[in-house]
């Protein structure tokens, strides 16, 4: 799988890992990876990543999560997540 560009959403705590999925899982939200309360999406262009990103995040804000600014990352072409580096042209 390839990734062109990443967008990163860390909300608050672990603790809301399960409201945080229930939002997200109601069919609206674009693709995307998620462990505990990390959120990864990624697209073709900097362009889709951004929008699927600013998507997850309009619907986290809907369902009254607070999100800092500062824990919003992307896009990029190269993240780490889960310890693993993933890059446009695949994981290392």
């Amino acid at each position: 799988m390839s990734f062109s560009n990443f967008f990163v959403a860390n909300s608050q705590s672990a603790t809301y890992s399960g409201l945080i999925q229930a939002a997200l899982g109601k069919g609206e939200a674009p693709e995307h990876l998620q462990y505990i309360n990390d959120i990864v999406v990624s697209g073709n262009t900097a362009m889709e990543g951004f929008e699927k990103g600013e998507k997850i995040i309009h619907i986290l804000l809907e369902a009254g999560f607070a999100i800092r600014k500062s824990k919003v990352k992307g896009p990029a072409q190269e993240i780490q997540f889960l310890k693993v580096k993933w890059q446009d042209d695949g994981v290392r």
